[in-house]
């Protein structure tokens, strides 16, 4: 298993997906018009529990967020 920092893997993992399922990605500034994103993951969006690794944002509106992890942390099963 790789030792990769979750920026690494965000990088080397997460973006190339999304970029050729058509999503673009932009960092978020706050104080953004949505309205003016489509098909769009916005990265470090803000929540009520920190910023989330991407908000994915078609038309206009968070529809979901994703939460990267290092690969060598498990996904979380409550």
């Amino acid at each position: 298993m790789t030792n990769e920092s979750e920026r690494v893997t965000r990088k080397k993992r997460i973006d190339p997906q999304l970029k050729p399922a058509g999503w673009s990605i932009a960092p978020y500034q706050a104080g953004i018009d949505l309205s003016r994103f489509n098909k769009c993951a916005l990265e470090e969006y803000p929540t009520g529990n920190g910023p989330a690794d991407y908000a994915l944002c078609p038309e206009g509106k968070i529809v979901a967020v994703i939460e990267a992890k290092k690969v060598t942390l498990g996904p979380y099963l409550p």
